[in-house]
């Protein structure tokens, strides 16, 4: 059958046979994200903080941490046309390089700057250290994994 492609995941090193349905829900895990990803193989021991998200039982909290970041900025976006969830989910990419954001959005700077103006006045976040960045990180995470997670 040359037409279905083969998508494995693989779970973790299992040592003990009575931790062997924790590497198979993990297999699992890791064939579904290959599935979704469109590979061949992935291991879940290499899916960085996937991992973490992806073991959360209720989802529905996951679903709740997204919203809470980003249902602001969708609001604008929708009511004014604009990309301002684009926008951050660049500048978190790009560790707030105004350059980088510009570039990969093919946006003058001033723009950049403009609308990470207002983003911030929208969330109420100055998004200057780590831990005012996290959440906003961790909800794009979430939203990547959405077709996963809430089948």
């Amino acid at each position: 059958m040359p037409e279905l492609e083969l998508c494995v995941g693989v779970g973790s090193r299992c040592m003990d046979i009575s931790k062997l349905s924790v590497s198979y829900h993990r297999a699992k895990v890791a064939a579904h994200m290959a599935i979704v990803q469109k590979k061949r193989v992935i291991k879940f021991d290499e899916c960085g903080l996937f991992r973490l998200l992806y073991m959360v039982e209720d989802k529905g909290i996951l679903k709740e941490l997204e919203a809470e970041c980003l249902a602001a900025l969708e609001e604008h976006d929708r009511r004014y046309h604009a990309n301002y969830v684009e926008t951050l989910h660049a500048y978190l990419k790009h560790n707030g390089s105004i350059q980088a954001v510009a570039s990969e959005m093919y946006t003058h700077r001033n723009t950049v700057l403009y609308r990470i103006g207002n983003i911030k006045k929208i969330l109420g976040n100055e998004l200057k250290t780590p831990e005012e960045r996290l959440p906003y990180h961790i909800a794009f995470y979430i939203r990547e994994m959405q077709g996963w997670i809430y089948e």
